[in-house]
């Protein structure tokens, strides 16, 4: 008795997100929307985390392009997606999914906005691929995913791959990530604007680490890291997107400049694609903050001091007056300043 046939495991040249981007109707991709999705393509169980600034196209380019890809390439596929705000995957990804779908609605590919599911057409007698949107407070339940193996009605062994993805990952727990990480998926991909240097997605990223050994290209920065957990993170700024170089959007980015500041995480954020390492504005105050703080009032952190192991309750008003002096001091020197005048650093 011979050995069942076995489908290619994995991605070819011939199916891959890059191969489909014309038969999808996606737009021609800049160098860093190539590089993460090659990245999926050429490995298997592999994690990338990437920041881009906003408007960059990675909710309307690159996770469509990847998500849809792997439906049709592998049948029978499950991609699992949520995101930091119901809006982000009710009102923004589900409505791309289903311009995308739409010309291809004839050959089985259904979009329900209200379920926040795509589903692919039958191939070969194997079960449909899916996609399955989860707002934030349903992220976690995930559980019960899993890649698999399945015989087609030709009795071909299959690859049915799970594909998880975490768009605006900055707003999202540290339960999602590990949720993510318990299921083994074959790919995951977090992307998110950055925000403060804090929670899952900033550590994810270690944007310091970037920054300092990552390599340049022209309008991003990545380090490749097959030993590590994340292998690929890759950090995207404002260079790479020729669409936000227009002089309408340079224009819009120096009035934000001008009126929030340079350091401001608006500013950081929307238009340089940095993390705010604590020197923003309304922000959620962390231990460098309440540091610096205790610092400038004249309290070393000495030896003595730190065996002195200070109760609960001391230390909760410590912390306290601390983001109460230091949240005063930001707020009067933001009303201080004339409308429009920039924010000087020293």
């Amino acid at each position: 008795m011979s050995k069942p046939e076995r489908i290619p495991y994995g991605f070819t040249d011939w199916n891959s997100p890059l191969a489909q981007r014309e038969i999808w109707g996606a737009p021609k991709l800049y160098e860093w929307q190539e590089q993460i999705l090659s990245y999926f393509v050429k490995n298997l169980h592999v994690h990338a985390v990437m920041s881009t600034p906003n408007e960059s196209g990675k909710t309307q380019v690159v996770v469509p392009l990847l998500g849809l890809g792997c439906m049709a390439a592998f049948p029978g596929a499950t991609v699992y997606s949520t995101a930091g705000a119901e809006a982000q995957i009710k009102l923004q990804l589900f409505e791309y999914l289903k311009s995308y779908c739409k010309p291809f609605e004839k050959a089985g590919w259904e979009v329900n906005q209200s379920q926040l599911t795509v589903q692919g057409p039958v191939i070969d007698g194997m079960p449909r691929s899916r996609w399955i949107g989860r707002v934030p407070r349903d992220a976690l339940t995930a559980e019960g995913f899993h890649e698999s193996w399945e015989r087609d009605d030709k009795g071909r062994w299959r690859f049915r791959p799970l594909l998880m993805i975490a768009d605006e990952a900055k707003s999202l727990d540290d339960p999602v990530f590990e949720m993510m990480m318990r299921l083994r998926p074959t790919w995951v991909l977090a992307l998110s604007t950055p925000d403060t240097d804090s929670g899952p997605f900033y550590r994810a990223m270690n944007p310091e680490e970037v920054e300092a050994r990552g390599v340049e290209r022209r309008g991003f920065r990545y380090i490749e890291d097959p030993r590590g957990y994340w292998g690929l993170r890759m950090m995207v700024n404002v260079e790479g997107c020729a669409h936000l170089l227009t002089e309408e959007k340079l224009k819009e980015a120096d009035a934000v400049k001008a009126q929030m500041g340079e350091n401001h995480k608006l500013y950081r954020s929307m238009v340089l694609g940095k993390f705010t390492a604590g020197d923003g504005d309304d922000k959620l105050y962390g231990m460098r903050d309440i540091e610096a703080v205790v610092r400038a009032m004249g309290r070393e952190a000495t030896p003595e001091r730190m065996e002195a192991r200070p109760t609960p309750d001391s230390m909760c008003r410590q912390l306290a007056t601390a983001t109460t002096r230091l949240s005063m001091w930001q707020r009067a020197r933001w009303f201080s300043r004339p409308t429009g005048q920039a924010k000087t650093t020293r």
